[in-house]
């Protein structure tokens, strides 16, 4: 009795420190270091063969990272200066025209307990900790120069992709593009073996780098949960795939129901997330090969 006693105590323990890391993760605040700009180049239909390709952006620093979509903020800046516009020369009734479709996941990472929290677009911002497998890496001898930094090759077999990425021990931090991580070092560029997804850096500053962008989007001058939206909290992934059949069945209905609830917490429209294909169209070859159907 007394040895169940003390494994449920512990259970509970362990429990308990994994929701609390969660829960610190949600309210993080860092000052990053830097800002790398990737290239992101996605077959997303193999049927097609049609290469997708988005501006991306890594907030890092010596703790956690941020990883989003850089054309998501500048489509946001471009309609919020044309509604601005519209409105000084006397429009009562502004109409938006659709954004670009881009990606609307937000990954923010915690370097030494690899949890991760999901900041998600169905209508309006949701957010939930994601429980993945931390990469393991094979690093070979082979070295290059990328964009003046010396590089090193690695690679592994992570979500149903063999990997294949160049890392640089010059800017020693163990992140990378979306949820590739864990090397000694930037990861640079990332390849699959089937040529259908690829990461490339374009260009890497520090974050006290003046960027009219950021200036405007003050929020992402700070690695944390973006939540000028006033983002819902979920409990899991599972519930958040419940949302997408919703919507799937009904989009319209179910934006008008989500705005309404987003007005009602304070928020605000998040115009670079405004087209609805960004976060309701089915992606047949996701990044993540293992993600459950409903997911992509």
């Amino acid at each position: 009795m007394l040895n169940r006693t003390v494994f449920s105590f512990i259970a509970l323990l362990f429990f308990t420190t994994q929701i609390s890391a969660q829960e610190d993760l949600a309210i993080v605040k860092e000052k990053p270091l830097y800002r790398a700009y990737y290239e992101y180049a996605h077959i997303k239909d193999t049927t097609t063969k049609n290469v997708k390709l988005e501006k991306m952006a890594l907030l890092f620093g010596e703790k956690h990272a941020l990883y989003f979509s850089y054309d998501k903020l500048l489509e946001h800046v471009a309609i919020d200066d044309y509604v601005k516009q519209q409105l000084a020369q006397g429009e009562e009734h502004v109409k938006i025209k659709a954004a670009k479709i881009i990606t609307p996941e937000e990954i923010l990472t915690d370097y030494a307990t690899n949890d991760i929290l999901i900041n998600t677009y169905l209508a309006r911002h949701f957010y939930y900790p994601k429980t993945i497998t931390a990469p393991h890496w094979t690093i070979s001898t082979e070295q290059k120069q990328i964009l003046g930094l010396n590089c090193y090759k690695a690679s592994l077999n992570y979500l149903g992709r063999t990997w294949q990425v160049w890392f640089t021990p010059e800017i020693a931090f163990p992140t990378g593009p979306w949820l590739l991580r864990g090397l000694p070092g930037l990861i640079v560029s990332a390849s699959d073996d089937k040529g259908e997804v690829q990461f490339t850096l374009q260009a890497l500053e520090e974050a006290a780098t003046n960027n009219p962008v950021f200036e405007r989007m003050a929020e992402y001058k700070v690695i944390q949960l973006t939540n000028g939206f006033r983002a819902t909290k979920l409990a899991s992934e599972k519930d958040l795939l419940k949302l997408k059949q919703t919507a799937r069945k009904d989009i319209r209905s179910f934006q008008i129901t989500q705005i309404h609830a987003m007005h009602e917490l304070g928020g605000t429209l998040d115009y670079g997330v405004s087209n609805p294909y960004s976060w309701s169209a089915v992606i047949s070859n996701p990044i993540d090969l293992t993600a459950d159907q409903n997911s992509r």
